[in-house]
């Protein structure tokens, strides 16, 4: 199984600056803000700035006490005349996106920074009073304007940083017999499914209940997409449908060491749980190693019956 960094998350912005332009007038400049570690980037084009792009992570709900404590800017892009530069940073997140007018231009650049980590929260503004903002307003403020009347924002830098390993791994539990499988898929998980087989009747007698429990199969959809029924269809099934920023951060149940997968939770950041077979035999619980991360895969081997191992 493998977790990945709020859908893989491989570049976070860590340090900005920026310089204006007058256009009579000699450049502006701002100081930097932010930790100003990882690899240098400054934007250029030829003609004025037409359009900007921002990649954001909002982890605000991830848990009521880390509340805002993981939200940031994964990366930007400006677009100069007809022509984007360079992405600074990662394409990751929700992306916002704003097309200035004619004889519109960014006066400002401002939003929050945390000292000892990234840039949390990013707004540009124009000369016609419309703004950009990607991020959450938490830290310390920041505000980049101009020195001379009637210029505008020319050029950013600042510095960027990638996270080397973004996945966090678990190991197998089950006995491991049968077909392998993998899920996969493009974009975020959005739903899951899971067929329980629940023969708590199989005997009569109390000894035996719940000895026959055992999950049959799953399904996990990517964005719109489902993926193959991994096991079977057979058998009760239980569906999830996830909230837009909604994410597994969580996989855990119980396994019969000989047998199969007995029961099977999924566990989102906001609390809620699908739940599927009965809680008997040995525990399991896969975790992420990393603050905002959500499930990207599974994979185990399955029977004809059930799910052997995952």
């Amino acid at each position: 199984m493998y977790f990945s960094k709020l859908i893989c998350t491989l570049f976070i912005i860590k340090h900005i600056a920026h310089v204006i332009l007058a256009i009579k007038d000699p450049y502006s400049y701002s100081s930097a803000v932010g930790l100003g570690t990882g690899t240098p980037f400054a934007s250029s084009g030829e003609g004025r700035i037409t359009a900007v792009r921002v990649w954001e992570n909002n982890n605000y709900y991830y848990y009521y006490y880390y509340y805002n404590n993981n939200a940031y800017i994964n990366g930007f892009q400006l677009r100069y005349s007809n022509t984007w530069s360079p992405v600074f940073g990662g394409e990751v997140g929700e992306k916002q996106e704003m097309e200035l007018f004619k004889d519109e231009a960014i006066v400002e650049v401002s939003g929050k920074y945390n000292p000892g980590d990234y840039i949390c929260y990013l707004v540009f503004t124009t000369n016609r009073g419309r703004s950009l903002s990607a991020g959450q307003p938490y830290h310390v403020s920041f505000n980049f304007y101009t020195a001379h009347m009637g210029s505008e924002l020319r050029l950013l830098n600042g510095q960027f940083n990638a996270i080397k390993d973004p996945y966090s791994y678990s190991s197998a539990v089950g006995l491991g017999t049968g077909t392998p499988f993998a899920s996969s898929g493009e974009g975020r998980i959005t739903a899951v499914r899971v067929w329980e087989n629940n023969n708590y009747y199989y005997y009569y007698y109390y000894y035996y209940y719940n000895n026959n429990a055992y999950i049959n199969g799953f399904q996990l959809r990517y964005s719109n997409t489902w993926s193959p029924v991994f096991g079977g269809e057979v058998g009760e099934k239980q569906e999830m449908e996830l909230f837009k920023n909604e994410a597994i951060v969580e996989v855990s149940g119980k396994y019969n060491p000989g047998d199969y997968i007995c029961y099977l939770v999924f566990t989102t950041n906001r609390g809620r749980s699908l739940s599927a077979g009965q809680p008997y035999h040995v525990s399991f619980n896969f975790y992420t190693t990393h603050m905002g991360s959500e499930l990207r895969l599974l994979n185990g081997q399955f029977n004809g019956a059930s799910i052997t191992s995952i």
